[in-house]
């Protein structure tokens, strides 16, 4: 008989510890809220934010901001003022407004890996000439953000 009622308070123990655990869970489960799309984003950029970063250097450019300019070049040919003056010719600003972080491609740069975005335009001039130019931006996105490292120019 003490058996039995060993058995059967060891059970009411045990059943009575799963309830208050399930009633914990469900009380945790109904307080956390967490939105998906900020995980999806976090976890396709590893966690950085190179889509804010690439909003935060077109702005920038565009306002003709040096010292904001400059926190996202880290290439060592890159002068300032020549990004600064080829991202806001018109064809080429007319095209980067557009362009968001999901635009950029993988790509590489001296054998490191890196994000392109390529900007093109092609017409013909007042004697019929066919012509094409294009500029192509390296960025890498580092510890450190997302950073301009090369700029090609074509054309």
């Amino acid at each position: 008989m003490k058996n039995k009622i060993k058995i059967v308070a060891l059970a009411s123990i045990v059943v009575a510890c799963g309830a208050a655990q399930n009633e914990s869970t469900e009380n945790d489960n109904s307080t956390v809220k967490i939105d998906s799309s900020e995980i999806l984003d976090e976890t396709l950029q590893g966690g950085f934010h190179y889509d804010e970063d690439f909003e935060a250097f077109k702005k920038a450019v565009f306002e003709k901001n040096k010292e904001d300019v400059t926190f996202f070049l880290e290439g060592e040919e890159l002068e300032v003022d020549n990004v600064i003056q080829t991202l806001n010719e018109d064809w080429v600003k007319e095209q980067l407004e557009k362009a968001k972080y999901a635009d950029l491609r993988e790509s590489e740069f001296n054998g490191n890996p890196a994000v392109e975005l390529d900007i093109y335009i092609e017409g013909t001039d007042e004697e019929g000439n066919i012509y094409e130019s294009g500029v192509s931006l390296f960025f890498d996105e580092g510890m450190n953000g997302l950073k301009l490292i090369y700029i090609l120019y074509a054309g």
